[in-house]
């Protein structure tokens, strides 16, 4: 008779328990979004469902200790994982010693309970590692990539966390993208192409909430008789050249300038020099706002200003810019929880 390979015995029982383990996981995770639990409590129900996968295993009974804690040390007893050697080794010794039965099949059955073990350990570890990156997709109701990774290490400068970050935390990354955009605009100056900046690029995660912000800007900031919902649109989102549109102003150069100032941090090309060259802004006389003066403009409202005296007219203008950029943030809040 063929003598048993139980490496290859074990192996096979542990890949086929890796793959129901992660399968289970991944579909219990995204269950619990869809029922509305909280994300702590899906992630704790995940853990306790790998768990309970080892509650009721005979190899981790008192009994057995002694086997077990040979499987446990087995790297260091025999090489290259030679389960049969493990057992005529060490197992039947162990077993004679404690007066434990112990056979071929039954033997078997232990490795069956150690894959599971095993298994259960590994997939909730893999499952911790990259919680960071499952949490934010859980966040933003994203599960497009989402699979348990295995054997990599978690990496914060991964291309996967930066594209769940990046949504959540936009602002995070502005500076990154404007000195990677500057340094494309460089390279394509220096191969001959003229440095000009299409559109303002608005950060993609804001497009929906700046849809919806159009009537709150009319309010206060843009002349809505000047200004249709199309001329806000193809302003801020189309390439300059796609266009024959305005956003006119109907407050003051001061505020408009501050409103300017205050949004750019929802653009990576959003800057004082693009908006004067760009020449879709009209201030509320009608003619072409250009970027002269206008960081001037802004200059009373800057925290490192020695000037931190502010009329009740300016006072006024900051509060509104900053319940907008605020509604803007809360609009977008709301999207990532819906």
């Amino acid at each position: 008779m063929k003598e048993k390979d139980f490496k290859l015995i074990y192996e096979d029982l542990y890949k086929k328990y890796i793959d129901a383990f992660i399968k289970e996981v991944e579909d219990l995770y995204k269950n619990c979004k869809e029922e509305g639990d909280a994300e702590t409590f899906a992630y704790n129900d995940c853990k306790r469902l790998l768990n309970e996968k080892t509650i009721d295993l005979k190899i981790k009974r008192n009994s057995l200790s002694s086997i077990y804690r040979k499987f446990e040390n087995r790297y260091s007893l025999i090489q290259n994982n030679n389960l049969n050697r493990l057992y005529i080794k060490h197992i039947l010794p162990e077993c004679k010693k404690f007066k434990i039965k112990m056979n071929e099949e039954l033997y078997e059955n232990l490795l069956n309970e150690l894959a599971i073990l095993d298994a259960s350990k590994r997939v909730s570890s893999w499952f911790s590692c990259w919680y960071n990156v499952y949490k934010m997709m859980f966040e933003l109701n994203d599960f497009s990539e989402f699979k348990i990774i295995r054997n990599c290490n978690y990496s914060e400068s991964s291309d996967i966390f930066k594209k769940y970050h990046r949504q959540i935390y936009p602002s995070s990354y502005i500076i990154e993208e404007k000195i990677e955009r500057n340094l494309q605009n460089k390279k394509s100056t220096s191969d001959g192409i003229k440095d000009e900046v299409k559109n303002f690029n608005l950060i993609e995660y804001y497009k929906k909430d700046f849809r919806l912000m159009y009537e709150d800007f009319i309010e206060y900031y843009i002349d809505g008789n000047k200004t249709s919902f199309e001329d806000y649109e193809n302003v801020l989102f189309k390439n300059h050249n796609e266009h024959k549109s305005f956003i006119t102003f109907s407050c003051s150069p001061q505020e408009a300038a501050l409103l300017l100032f205050k949004l750019m941090e929802f653009f990576t090309d959003l800057t004082y020099t693009n908006i004067g060259k760009s020449k879709v802004f009209k201030n509320k006389s009608g003619k072409i706002i250009t970027s002269t003066n206008y960081g001037k403009r802004v200059a009373p409202f800057n925290p490192k200003s020695r000037n931190l005296s502010l009329s009740a007219k300016q006072k006024t203008m900051l509060l509104r810019a900053e319940n907008i950029i605020e509604l803007i943030k809360k609009e977008t809040f709301k999207e990532r929880k819906s």
